[in-house]
């Protein structure tokens, strides 16, 4: 089942569903959506059972040239690099290498709910001058990804002396082309066979880097995040097992590999920093969790009530705010619902029909401490007799 966005902005998601469901807040209709606020200090996550599955969300933060005065938006000054590194300690964001974070992606390892990947593209030697110092003041990890037209090619360029001490030191070095054209459609290049030449550009410089430093890189970043199913197809034939865009979003370990986006910082936009610390909602699907929110009608049920009981065990939630209990249903809205505070469930009994044959409902609490909940089921709704169909109720009585 495929459905649109949900503008929900609370903290905390718990999706009953066993595939990622993405709801729509126009699916939720006839009721006004109450204050939503940004994630917080007191995000709850509720841990995953099964190792395979996590809850981790990575911010991949990338750069280019560090220098003062910036000369153009993808400069930044050392001044600004720094506070920026300070900004993601103040937050408690956890730094993680390009070794952790591709076997995090193979469920080799968990890394903390909330980490960072830093990036630097292109081979400015002001990488080497002026962000590696920087950087390893802060103990941080980076990747640092080239392009084979501009090592050692003098002036600003970084040189193969300078990256074979890097890579030694720790520094993953990744792939960033060979010419850095665009890839979807070169402007500098007009290749005879454009399938040799893309191909080219992702192997020559992996290539390269092997004979240089040794090293087999797993990881490409396209060049201007440009890239379409082609290339993307390339990436994934010639090896890569990571490859970067430019797209602003938080990667899970469900982001396809050909297709994880970046937050790129430039000078003159701030708002893009600032977006990669402001991690949203974690899904986590109700076969993974050690919470126990028993639902009726059950998780991917088929029912044909006309007017089902809906109900959810909200034990798992601690110290629940009663006040701050709301459940919405697809095509109703926001319903009354009741609270039975000895037995922690919540309950609707229908008395409208229900919109459509796909059905989702959704809860959001709050507890008394202010952490946010939400979770999510869905359940299909098939009303067999047509005539059965049109009758209303006042008084359903309840399925037994």
């Amino acid at each position: 089942m495929k459905m649109p966005f949900l503008n929900f902005s609370y903290c905390h998601i718990i999706n009953f569903s066993f595939t990622l469901l993405v709801l729509a807040s126009s699916t939720f209709a006839n009721q006004p959506d109450s204050a939503t606020s940004a994630p917080n200090a007191n995000t709850t996550l509720f841990p995953p059972q099964n190792p395979g599955r996590s809850n981790s969300k990575v911010a991949v933060i990338g750069y280019h040239r560090f220098e003062n005065p910036a000369r153009d938006p993808l400069a930044i000054t050392p001044e600004q690099f720094r506070a920026q590194l300070q900004q993601i300690r103040d937050s408690g964001i956890t730094v993680i290498s390009m070794e952790d974070f591709l076997a995090w992606r193979r469920r080799e390892k968990e890394i903390p709910e909330r980490s960072a990947l830093i990036t630097i593209d292109d081979g400015f030697n002001c990488t080497y001058y002026v962000a590696w110092p920087i950087l390893r003041e802060f103990g941080y990890p980076f990747t640092f990804f080239v392009y084979s037209n501009f090592i050692n090619k003098g002036g600003r360029s970084i040189t193969w002396e300078q990256l074979r001490e890097m890579q030694q030191a720790g520094v993953t070095i990744g792939s960033h082309s060979v010419s850095h054209d665009f890839l979807t459609k070169p402007k500098r290049t007009k290749p005879d066979n454009y399938d040799l030449w893309l191909e080219n550009e992702f192997t020559q410089i992996r290539n390269e880097l092997r004979e240089h430093l040794g090293t087999e890189t797993l990881v490409f970043a396209y060049p201007y995040g440009v890239h379409n199913a082609a290339v993307r197809q390339m990436g994934l034939a010639t090896g890569y097992t990571a490859l970067f865009t430019v797209s602003g979003k938080h990667i899970t370990r469900e982001t396809p590999s050909d297709e994880l986006g970046r937050f790129i910082v430039q000078s003159d936009k701030p708002e893009t920093f600032l977006s990669a610390l402001k991690f949203g909602p974690t899904t986590i699907s109700i076969a993974n969790s050690n919470s126990n929110f028993n639902v009726t009608p059950s998780n991917g049920s088929t029912i044909s009530d006309l007017f089902p009981l809906i109900q959810a065990d909200i034990a798992s939630i601690p110290d629940v705010d009663p006040k701050s209990i709301e459940m919405r249903i697809s095509g109703i809205g926001s319903v009354p619902l009741q609270f039975d505070s000895t037995a922690r469930k919540i309950s609707y009994q229908l008395r409208q029909r229900l919109h459509g044959n796909n059905v989702t409902i959704l809860v959001r609490a709050r507890s008394t401490s202010g952490k946010r909940y939400e979770f999510t089921w869905n359940f299909q709704h098939e009303v067999s007799s047509p005539s059965m169909s049109q009758t209303l109720l006042e008084t359903p009585t309840q399925n037994q």
